[in-house]
């Protein structure tokens, strides 16, 4: 697993989670 993987694994369960949750950033 990347770290990209795993970021993307982790912010899936939080937006599931908490809809509030939203993804902001550049890359």
């Amino acid at each position: 697993m990347t770290v990209r993987d795993a970021l993307n694994s982790a912010l899936d369960e939080e937006m599931a989670a908490d809809p509030k949750v939203f993804v902001m950033g550049e890359e």
